[in-house]
């Protein structure tokens, strides 16, 4: 009787575990038949024909999900997660995305094994200029006066416009290469015309003042993900010039004495060295469209770096006329260090019928440009005896700047 109940139990079990099994195997073969593919995988010789039948996906259209529908294993039949772990694309496209598009951290991202992206920037920034000023002093000795022109008044610290763009492929892995270039074309005069027919103006000048720099970076570009950060780091190779030139012109009247003076100081660097950056994405208002932006770039450019200090000044009346010419020179081997970071927003759009992405980005901009080899001064002094005087000079430092603003940007992704 026990032998009777016992075998009836073990049947019993044994026909609760293949139904269960069954049900099981009915709601897998549902979920792999989706992703069976047209023509059948051959498998090896002695090989489980059934692992080879039903593939697992390696893209989200195999698997019929959206680019950016987060993924919940759990809710698909059989809770299978295991088939998402061999999903290194959908990883991998990730850090893709990050790639001067948007993201949604934690592997969300648009699927793609390859991008071709262009970025384009207009870049608001006013330069900060370490004081370079250029002197016309005019003196009148009987008079017992002094009046002082500065190339000062002629100030470039305004916004300026400057274009930036970037272009580059990502493939698999997040790895790819990018190219991008910048210009800065700022400059600024200022003028006090003498008056001829008012007998208390003696005095006019004008002035300029001018910051010219471009940079040309080639770089190896690579995304990845740390928690809620899509980050991409970059690292490559970066050429530059730089040109920073202050000017005066000089006109003064003492009696019959009249002077004519000029000053101009430049500074010149060329430079090839290296770059390298780390930029962040992190989706904000619950996945909207709207990313968190940060960027910081560090550069060190080894390069000539060449000063000049030219002052000249002309004395002329009734007598005859004194001249006064002299000119400074100064070149050595530099290194520019360059800092940036950028904090901003980005949103990002799919355009399905394009299978492209697009984005548009709005960030607080600062730079840090700083050399400090090499210097140049020039001073030049013409006088009647007893009379009146004048005096010009002329330095060219060492290049210390500060670029704040922000930027403007939008770019495609294919």
């Amino acid at each position: 009787m026990k032998r009777l109940t016992y075998t009836s139990l073990w049947l019993a079990a044994i026909a609760i575990t293949s139904s269960v099994f069954a049900q099981e195997t009915a709601e897998y073969h549902d979920y792999y038949e989706a992703f069976t593919p047209t023509q059948p995988v051959s498998a090896p010789v002695g090989s489980n024909q059934n692992l080879y039948a039903a593939p697992v996906p390696t893209t989200l259209e195999d698997a019929g999900l959206s680019e950016y529908e987060d993924y919940d294993a759990s809710t698909l039949p059989g809770n299978n997660e295991s088939a998402f772990t061999s999903f290194d694309s959908v990883v991998d496209a990730a850090a893709n995305e990050q790639a001067y598009g948007g993201g949604k951290g934690k592997g969300g991202a648009y699927c793609k094994s390859r991008w071709l992206f262009m970025h384009v920037e207009a870049v608001f920034l006013a330069p900060v200029l370490k004081d370079q000023t250029l002197d016309f002093v005019l003196t009148d000795i009987g008079g017992a006066t002094s009046t002082t022109l500065t190339s000062g008044t002629a100030n470039a610290e305004y916004f300026d416009v400057t274009p930036r763009i970037t272009l580059g492929i990502q493939g698999d892995h997040g790895w790819g290469v990018a190219i991008r270039y910048w210009r800065m074309n700022n400059a600024a005069d200022a003028n006090d015309l003498l008056d001829i027919g008012n007998p208390l103006d003696l005095t006019g000048f004008t002035a300029g003042s001018a910051f010219k720099a471009y940079t040309l970076d080639g770089e190896v570009i690579k995304g990845f993900c740390r928690g809620d950060w899509d980050l991409l780091g970059t690292f490559g190779v970066r050429h530059l010039n730089s040109n920073r030139t202050e000017s005066i012109s000089g006109l003064g009247i003492v009696g019959l004495d009249s002077y004519f003076g000029q000053a101009i100081s430049e500074r010149e660097f060329n430079g090839t060295g290296i770059t390298g950056s780390l930029s962040g994405l992190r989706a904000c208002y619950n996945h909207c469209g709207v990313d968190w932006f940060w960027s910081v770039r560090g550069s060190a450019v080894w390069g000539d770096n060449d000063t000049r200090a030219l002052s000249q000044m002309t004395l002329v009346n009734p007598g005859g006329f004194a001249s006064s010419v002299n000119l400074a020179t100064a070149s050595s081997s530099d290194t520019m260090f360059i800092g940036e970071a950028q904090f901003g927003l980005q949103w990002s759009r799919e355009i399905e019928t394009f299978n492209a992405r697009t984005f548009a980005r709005c960030a607080a901009e600062y730079q840090y440009w700083n050399a400090d080899d090499g210097s140049a001064a020039a001073t030049s002094f013409a006088g009647n005896a007893g009379v009146s005087g004048a005096v010009v000079g002329s330095t060219a430092r060492r290049l210390d700047l500060h670029l704040i603003g922000f930027n403007l940007g939008a770019g495609f992704m294919w």
